[in-house]
């Protein structure tokens, strides 16, 4: 069953990748998503359920922008140091946030940290929830952040098909994140990769 895995890469034989943006909604989430319609690409976000509530128009602007929104927790813990029911009320009170804030609910789940265990697996299952890593991430989290061009070079030297991208639209300052992507975006489609969201991706993987 496909929820009781955990997927960190699409199919290596098609040329596609998937950027995914984690810790939203926030401040930033206008300009990302405005940035991926100019270039008329979409992609992934994994919104906490605190921050869904928060920023729910940014949250419906990403769905409206044709986008996938996937459940990121409710508040960010770290997993793997919480018993069962702790872990399930994390995941279910996203669900809910984000099905309140954006009127879907997500089919994707990616662990804090991306730090998971079995129990974090049985819980992401028992919400039929596909668990969903990374392969490459630009580490655009630290404080201070590091530059746009560090950023981009960081996915850019990672292209390769089927290739899961990790970047940041909240928990911060996000603003080289922002101006990372023109230069990731056309920098990805140069090298012939089309950018799809996970459900794309994930309905492309050989069977």
């Amino acid at each position: 069953m496909i929820s009781s895995m955990v997927i960190s890469h699409g199919n290596p034989n098609l040329p596609e990748v998937a950027l995914t943006f984690d810790d939203g909604p926030s401040q930033y989430t206008s300009q990302v998503v405005a940035l991926l319609q100019s270039y008329g690409v979409q992609a992934t976000f994994f919104s906490i359920g605190q921050h869904a509530t928060q920023f729910s128009a940014s949250l419906q602007e990403e769905l409206a922008g044709g986008n996938a929104v996937g459940n990121h927790t409710l508040t960010h813990p770290h997993l793997t140091t919480l018993p069962p029911s702790a872990i399930f009320q994390e995941l279910k009170e996203a669900q809910n946030a984000i099905f309140d804030a954006g009127g879907t609910g997500p089919t994707l789940f990616r662990p804090p940290y991306g730090e998971y265990n079995e129990q974090v697996l049985t819980a992401a299952s028992q919400f039929g929830l596909t668990v969903v890593t990374w392969s490459a991430a630009a580490d655009d989290w630290h404080d201070p952040q590091p530059s746009a061009d560090v950023i981009a070079s960081r996915i850019l030297s990672a292209a390769e098909n089927g290739a899961i991208f990790l970047l940041h639209e909240g928990g911060g300052d996000r603003a080289n994140t922002v101006a990372s992507l023109p230069a990731i975006i056309t920098g990805l489609q140069a090298r012939g990769l089309h950018l799809v969201t996970l459900p794309q991706m994930l309905a492309h993987l050989p069977q």
